[in-house]
């Protein structure tokens, strides 16, 4: 069987692009996240995950990336390539269902690259 995970190439890992993202990113605000989007130079998208200790404890932040990398992972063929997506998690997220979830990501992660590429 072959493994669906998301590989290490497709996460943002380094401080500095994190920092870049929020800096020159479009950002695009939801009740659930607020997303940072930035043109990345790749031929790939990479996803970065942020929650903040207001969120909860660590099981619920580690629930909320979860959440997050899932709704991706399993849509990143619909998702606009060539960009670096920041998720900064607000608590509402948790709340939600993965799949309407995916379809708020999506919805977002699109905006953010119209307004990248218009800009």
């Amino acid at each position: 069987m072959k493994p669906q995970g998301l590989p290490s190439n497709h996460r943002v890992r380094k401080r500095r692009d994190f920092e870049r993202a929020y800096e020159e990113g479009k950002k695009v605000v939801t009740s659930e996240f607020a997303l940072f989007a930035r043109p990345n130079g790749l031929v790939h998208s990479r996803i970065g995950i942020t929650t903040t200790r207001k969120l909860g404890t660590a099981v619920t932040r580690n629930r909320a990336r979860r959440l997050v990398r899932e709704a991706y992972r399993r849509h990143r063929n619909q998702i606009p390539t060539g960009f670096d997506f920041v998720f900064v998690v607000r608590a509402p997220l948790l709340d939600q269902k993965p799949s309407g979830l995916a379809s708020i990501l999506m919805a977002a992660a699109h905006q953010a690259s119209q307004e990248t590429v218009t800009a």
